[in-house]
């Protein structure tokens, strides 16, 4: 997660997940129409990665609404705020790291 939703956050961020779940070709990427994934690295990316990009419609804000639901609920949690303070090193001492967390990758 990070500050801004931007291309320097989604490129790392799909690599990542493309390391982690190895998406079989022509696997769906469903997003908005971000500049970050309307981009031409962006869609390059996902082309090279076998991956069939879909994009809700201009003026139709409920192809999204799963999401944006699940985006908001993140938001009203206290999981941003323990992200934060783990970036600036002033962690609760409840939670770990998320580069200890047992799924990260070494």
């Amino acid at each position: 997660m990070g500050e801004r939703a931007d291309q320097a956050l989604v490129s790392p961020a799909l690599t990542m997940a493309l390391h982690r779940r190895r998406p079989a070709q022509g696997a769906i990427h469903h997003s908005d129409q971000g500049t970050q994934y309307t981009s031409g690295a962006y869609q390059r990316q996902l082309q090279e990665a076998g991956l069939v990009a879909s994009m809700r419609r201009k003026g139709m804000l409920y192809d999204n609404a799963v999401m944006e639901s699940f985006f908001s609920s993140l938001l009203d949690t206290n999981v941003l705020s323990e992200l934060r303070k783990l970036r600036r090193g002033k962690a609760d001492a409840n939670v770990a790291p998320i580069s200890s967390h047992p799924s990260s990758p070494s």
